[in-house]
């Protein structure tokens, strides 16, 4: 389904971002951990050496997420790989995620070491001045030392920095959600006239006031296939 692409040759290979901390995330100085922003994807089905480091992590620690698209599930137009073969016997959704048209990975690494033990997955929009963070993992050697909430503060500060994003959305399992809630996301207003199913386990109708919205545009940018995620906001 994919292969892994040899190292190019030095002046072929699109150079990965030193990723900056946050200022109000968590302090690796001392833990020998970077971050760093990876190229956008090669060709689709051809994964850099990072891109499958992170692949293989999301599929260790999102289970769920491991997953194959029936046939008739939609996929976001930016996921460029339903071809029409592709669609008669669906997709591998984390695939699709880490090599959507768009797509950027971002990674923590231990220093002087090619694994690595976090890794972050987004599609920016910046025309829209917004961005969905599509996948987030630890390596479970590092779960708890603050690596995931350290590569999202990075990515949000490049984000807002580089391509001027204003909105961040992310559709969370609910298991998650206390996790996002912590680095300043709230649950979002579904769309206008969403099935309760969308609003997730605990969202009433009538509630939807004192919740964050997105705009309609960007709504037509997001994707739930599962949909049963709760849409969570933060402005940048």
């Amino acid at each position: 389904e994919y292969t892994v692409a040899p190292p190019a040759p030095p002046a072929a290979t699109a150079a990965a971002v030193p990723l900056a901390a946050s200022a109000a995330g968590p302090d690796l100085s001392s833990s020998g951990v970077t971050l760093e922003l990876q190229p956008p994807p090669a060709a689709f089905g051809s994964f850099s050496p990072a891109e499958a480091h992170a692949l293989r992590l999301y599929r260790r620690r999102l289970p769920e997420c491991n997953v194959d698209l029936p046939p008739d599930v939609p996929c976001s137009p930016a996921h460029p790989g339903l071809s029409p073969q592709r669609k008669r016997r669906g997709a591998d959704f984390l695939h699709l995620l880490v090599h959507g048209q768009g797509a950027r990975t971002a990674v923590a690494r231990l220093e002087g070491k090619e694994s690595i033990v976090g890794a972050l997955t987004l599609i920016p929009h910046a025309a829209a001045s917004f961005c969905e963070v599509q996948l987030l993992a630890v390596a479970s050697s590092h779960a708890g030392r603050g690596i995931g909430a350290a590569l999202l503060g990075a990515a949000e500060a490049w984000l807002a920095e580089q391509l001027g994003v204003r909105t961040v959305v992310v559709l969370a399992g609910h298991d998650t959600v206390g996790f996002w809630r912590r680095r300043g996301y709230a649950e979002a207003a579904p769309p206008s006239g969403a099935p309760l199913a969308r609003r997730g386990r605990k969202g009433r109708r009538g509630d939807e006031g004192a919740r964050p919205a997105l705009l309609p545009e960007q709504w037509s940018l997001v994707r739930d296939p599962f949909g049963s995620s709760q849409p969570m906001v933060k402005q940048l």
